[in-house]
């Protein structure tokens, strides 16, 4: 046992330590947001998935131990490397650009995984500790995202996520040995951020009760009877906000699928329930296509378009 434990002491070891669990998080982030991804159909597939979790029983608690254990693991290993590295000689390394270089994402790392910490707390605090008696996990985040405050910290939040990842996932496996000019390029690639915006059209779903919440509570002062706003504001709380006629959203979900595994993901998906939505939305970028190439010395003529279009869909 004392080769092993000689092993992790040294810097090739520890290095080793926070491959394999930064490897394990990054396997357990991709199923979480995959089953996170049963929001989009509904609280009832929510709840179901929440329940099958905690129906696990011992297995789940076994399961949130070892994720603690490879936490404790990966973070102080990573403080210790990092006081070694500051106490290091002043002298830079001899870096591979060909295996990464300096970006963004590698400097940062110590930073963002301090931000990724103080964040998991965070989540806990709100969404695993919290009292379950009254009220169902899906309305906890539904309460939760109706905050403009939550959303914006979970965006920020999600882009630091994809940072420390980015030069995380690569790293790993060159600390594993499969640093090969063959197959580097392609795990940094993989490992990079791509960010898909996916715009939904008209689904079933809570958007609407969540968009009623959340101008109840930034604009209360407007339903007062002395604001000159009250009137519209209260005929607006008023319409139709059930959304049980249009579609189940299965195709947006079909798009997240295809946004997370796909290898060739786009960069954005629009998503509409029938082919009139389709018309309008494709019909308003062509409008916004006509303006942009109306005005300077550079527009092109309806030809030249045309060609410009047969070269992005051969793509």
């Amino acid at each position: 046992m004392s080769w092993l434990i000689q092993t992790f002491r040294s810097s090739i070891g520890k290095k080793l330590l926070m491959a394999v669990t930064g490897l394990s998080f990054i396997c357990f982030l991709a199923s979480h947001l995959a089953g996170n991804l049963t929001l989009y159909a509904g609280g009832a597939a929510f709840n179901a998935y929440a329940e099958k979790l905690h129906s696990m029983g011992p297995i789940l608690t076994v399961f949130e131990l070892g994720l603690l254990v490879l936490a404790l693991i990966h973070v102080i290993t990573g403080i210790t490397l990092f006081v070694q590295n500051y106490k290091a000689r002043s002298v830079p390394y001899e870096k591979d650009e060909a295996a990464g270089g300096r970006t963004l994402s590698s400097l940062t790392m110590p930073y963002t995984g301090f931000i990724i910490l103080g964040f998991v707390v965070f989540h806990l605090i709100n969404f695993s500790f919290v009292d379950k008696s009254d009220r169902t996990i899906f309305e906890i985040v539904r309460a939760a995202f109706a905050n403009p405050v939550y959303m914006i910290i979970y965006v920020v939040v999600m882009i630091i996520v994809a940072l420390h990842v980015r030069h995380g996932f690569w790293s790993a496996f060159q600390t594993l040995g499969a640093n090969h000019p063959k197959y580097m390029p392609a795990l940094m690639v993989l490992g990079a951020t791509l960010v898909s915006v996916i715009e939904p059209g008209n689904y079933n779903s809570a958007i609407g009760d969540s968009a009623k919440v959340r101008m109840l509570k930034k604009n209360e002062d407007y339903a007062r009877n002395g604001s000159p706003f009250a009137e519209a504001f209260n005929a607006w709380l008023q319409r139709d906000w059930d959304r049980s006629i249009y579609k189940e959203p299965d195709e947006v979900t079909q798009a997240f699928m295809h946004a997370l595994f796909d290898e060739k993901p786009l960069l954005r998906y629009v998503v509409v329930p029938n082919e009139d939505e389709q018309r309008r939305t494709i019909g308003t970028k062509i409008n916004e296509l006509v303006q942009l190439n109306t005005w300077g010395p550079y527009s092109y003529s309806r030809d030249e378009l045309v060609e410009i279009l047969d070269e992005a869909l051969a793509e």
